[in-house]
């Protein structure tokens, strides 16, 4: 008997597929699916090593408001939704940078809903973390840039800046000095 490896393969795929396990062909980006979808509540992974042996952990954690805000039906938020409340908010992000985690707390991410695509670049020296959510009037592209701080020998929030997707004009910027 000869088994066709393209065909067991293909029977593989399509069990991962169907069970709701995700491949993703990058390491270094993790979306909700391949159209527009939210995150569901849970816990999220990345680890990658961007550029220069840099390796970078950042750690999504996706709750439903109901979960974060039980008390507050009509809790507002600033980003992620077109009016009303968003399905599921930013519970938690933790990035790691070489071992180490640079100050990043709630205030760097708070009102961010309905997530749907986390990734990690290498620009300019600096690490970028990119987030995006929301739609429509509600989209939203959160940018985090870390930069190395040559004389603590790690890296540091240097700038936060959350951007409109429908109108730029609309944002955030905040820019960290120590």
């Amino acid at each position: 008997m000869t088994i066709d490896p393209f065909a067991t393969l293909s029977r593989i795929l399509v069990f991962l597929l169907l069970f709701g396990i995700r491949v993703y062909a990058e390491p270094d980006f993790l979306s909700a699916g391949e159209y527009p979808t939210l995150f569901k509540p849970g816990t999220y992974r990345i680890v990658t090593k961007p550029a220069e042996g840099e390796k970078v952990e950042v750690t999504l954690t996706v709750v439903s408001h109901r979960t974060r805000f039980p008390k507050e039906p009509h809790f507002h938020v600033r980003w992620g939704t077109d009016g009303g409340v968003p399905e599921t908010l930013i519970g938690e992000i933790k990035i790691k940078i070489n071992g180490r985690e640079p100050a990043f707390g709630r205030p760097d991410f708070d009102y961010l809903g309905n997530p749907l695509s986390i990734s990690v670049k290498w620009e300019k020296g600096d690490i970028v973390l990119l987030l995006s959510g929301g739609s429509a009037g509600g989209s939203y592209d959160a940018k985090w840039i870390f930069s190395h701080d040559k004389s603590q020998s790690y890296y540091v929030l240097r700038k936060r800046s959350i951007i409109a997707g429908e109108s730029p004009e609309v944002h955030e910027i905040t820019d960290y000095t120590y």
